[in-house]
């Protein structure tokens, strides 16, 4: 997902979908606008349809964002500039047209839906109720989506009603086993709205309705996962949700037969996919563990026992060593459980579990004692060495050890910093803890550094550096046009006439393989970019070579004459 700089989002975004999101917000299009998580918004936004908003902003770059449009021709819709419009309306000074008349436009499902209350108001209830009666005689989707929708009011409150709830939700998108990724992100969509309805159950402390919706997203969930590629996570993010859920159950004072219950459901859930053994089921059996009296313990155990005779991966068996080590934390008390850990000290896993709760218990001696040699073992491993340096870098921010806030900070932000937002917070650390006098240096050990083992972060340090001569050296080895257009707006101006060098080279490359309209479509779009930034002169020159070289495409020249 192509993250979006606001403080380029002009140049960033396509020109007419800009200027579409600007009238549209203009218009008063965007409604039901809130903030439902820190920096994370969803609203309404008006059109042919109503389409469902979020987007996430972090340090004033959009880190994340999905619309329920259809719009797939561009990283970036018409509706998510509205709403973005809309967020910064008074920071921006951009104010909404006045309206010229009291009537305003009314979207087409508004329209309807006033039309559906409206004969509401006529019909009888003896009407009405023959009508729900007749189409859920006909309508066997229709029928499930009544019974689930109006389950609070049924006498009896059965596991599985809610489980035809959720059901009945995702045959609203489709019927079948298998989704498009369209269709998965809507089911997310509807899952999610669920799921916050969910949350009032809690508060409510309706414990049975919130664990039974909660469990039943995430057997569904599971359900779906065998069946669809779930490369955007749309299934995923579901399920962990719903696992997050079930585990704030742990300070509710439940009763005795919800208890019995939900390990009923866990252990059922456990017993039929314990081969499909997996991230959230861990989470969820450790929910279970807690959950447990003296009854249960043995019936724990052996199911225990299963999942360990199965050939499971070494993550799996090191994840079954972490429930034992909770189970034994719940049940025989610390010093039992102490001594597990001596006994299982090469089980990474295993360790890893109990740094986090010693974190968590601000034990920060017995975090250093487990995570310290694990470090130093796993030091040039990806994975592991970022597993111990983020607890161990947290304790020494709590303690305000400088050497170690470097050392550690140091090694997430050159090994682990893969994404802006990381990036970011690794190197601000070590910016704000190293004097003055030293940065410069040790910036350069950290680009040699980089350079020497290719990993990655070279380019954002050119950025933050102000080594604009490394950044293009960078991008004219690398000379994809898309790689060019994400860096070109870094460069200060007094750069504009190499990056569209860049862009002519990558240009002339790309077209000696292949090229249609949607390239030319693309790279005019580059071009705006470039003159809105000033470039206008060599823009101009490298377009009338284009027409010179390539008088034969009219695709490319008619595009050409729209700049």
């Amino acid at each position: 997902m192509m993250q979006i700089d606001l403080n380029q989002f002009e140049e960033l975004v396509e020109e007419p979908i800009f200027k579409r999101g600007l009238s549209y917000f203009k218009k008063g299009l965007v409604t039901n606008f809130e903030e439902i998580a820190p920096n994370k918004y969803k609203a309404i936004v008006e059109g042919s349809e109503n389409y469902q908003l979020s987007f996430r902003i972090q340090n004033n770059v959009i880190t994340e964002h999905s619309c329920s449009c259809p719009y797939v021709a561009g990283p970036v819709c018409k509706h998510l500039v509205a709403g973005v419009f809309h967020l910064k309306q008074e920071e921006w000074g951009i104010k909404k047209s006045k309206k010229k008349s009291p009537t305003k436009k009314v979207s087409k499902v508004s329209k309807e839906l006033g039309e559906v209350d409206d004969l509401l108001g006529q019909i009888s209830y003896q009407d009405l109720q023959a009508f729900v009666r007749d189409l859920a005689e006909k309508n066997k989707i229709f029928r499930e989506q009544f019974l689930t929708s109006f389950i609070h009011l049924n006498s009896k409150d059965d596991f599985s009603l809610y489980q035809n709830q959720v059901k009945a939700i995702i045959k609203k998108v489709s019927t079948g086993r298998y989704f498009d990724s369209y269709q998965l992100r809507e089911v997310g969509h509807y899952i999610h709205e669920l799921l916050d309805q969910t949350e009032n159950y809690l508060k409510n402390k309706n414990y049975r309705s919130y664990f039974s919706i909660s469990m039943a997203v995430m057997l569904e969930g599971h359900r779906m996962l065998k069946y669809n590629y779930d490369d955007n996570a749309e299934i995923q993010s579901m399920i962990y949700r719903s696992v997050e859920l079930i585990q704030k159950l742990k300070k509710a004072d439940i009763d005795e037969a919800l208890r019995k219950e939900m390990l009923k459901q866990i252990f059922g859930h456990i017993n039929k996919d314990k081969e499909e053994f997996n991230h959230w089921t861990v989470d969820l059996f450790h929910y279970a563990s807690s959950l447990l009296e003296d009854k249960d313990i043995n019936k724990f155990k052996k199911l225990l026992e299963k999942i360990k005779s199965l050939d499971n991966e070494n993550w799996r068996l090191g994840t079954i060593k972490c429930i034992e080590y909770s189970l034994i934390l719940h049940t025989e008390g610390e010093e039992k459980a102490e001594a597990f850990l001596i006994e299982n000290q090469d089980n990474a896993h295993l360790i890893e579990r109990a740094v986090n709760l010693a974190l968590k218990q601000k034990d920060y001696d017995q975090v250093i004692k487990l995570a310290t040699p694990k470090f130093n073992k796993y030091k040039n491993h990806s994975y592991w060495a970022e597993i111990w340096a983020i607890p161990l870098l947290e304790v020494a921010i709590i303690r305000k050890d400088t050497e170690r806030i470097i050392q550690y900070a140091r090694h997430l932000f050159l090994y682990k910093a893969n994404n802006t937002e990381n990036q970011e917070k690794y190197y601000s650390l070590l910016k704000e803890h190293i004097k003055e006098r030293d940065w410069k240096d040790f910036a350069l050990q950290m680009i040699e550094e980089v350079k020497n083992l290719q990993l990655g972060v070279d380019t954002f340090l050119y950025i933050k550096e102000g080594y604009w001569d490394k950044l293009l050296e960078e991008v004219r080895t690398h000379t994809r046009l898309q790689n060019i257009d994400y860096y070109a707006h870094f460069f200060p101006k007094e750069y504009n006439a190499q990056v569209v060098d860049c862009y002519r080279n990558a240009i002339f490359e790309h077209f000696k393989l292949y090229a249609d309209k949607k390239d030319y479509i693309r790279i005019c779009q580059y071009f705006r970019k470039m003159i809105k930034r000033g470039a206008r002169a060599e823009v101009e020159a490298l377009v009338e070579e284009l027409r010179t070289k390539y008088a034969n495409r009219p695709s490319l020249l008619r595009e050409l004459s729209q700049l």
